[in-house]
């Protein structure tokens, strides 16, 4: 997907992480993932950010990993990263390689 950073990049310092909305500013606003003042992103809010205009694709690397690691849960990434936290959204994002 080019030379782009990647979401396990923007993602690795847990302070760029978010949950509970797809992005938030620095005072404490949420916004979308896409917004130029935002300082941290839940998964979904990552991908927006990171991958722009290839968001479904990157979406479905990240529901087949969701599926590979959870096959016990019928869970979505929103799930993972709001409800299972951190350490799950970095591995699912590892298994996608995103």
């Amino acid at each position: 997907m080019g030379n782009r950073m990647t979401i396990k990049e923007l993602l690795s310092d847990r302070a760029n992480w978010a949950q509970h909305d797809y992005a938030y500013r620095a005072d404490g606003e949420g916004c979308w993932g896409t917004d130029k003042n935002a300082v941290c992103w839940c998964l979904l809010g990552a991908v927006d950010k990171v991958y722009p205009g290839l968001e479904g694709a990157v979406k479905g690397k990240i529901g087949d990993a969701i599926r590979k690691l959870y096959p016990e849960r019928v869970i979505g990434a929103a799930d993972v990263n709001d409800e299972l936290g951190y350490e799950a959204v970095m591995k699912v994002v590892e298994e996608a390689g995103v």
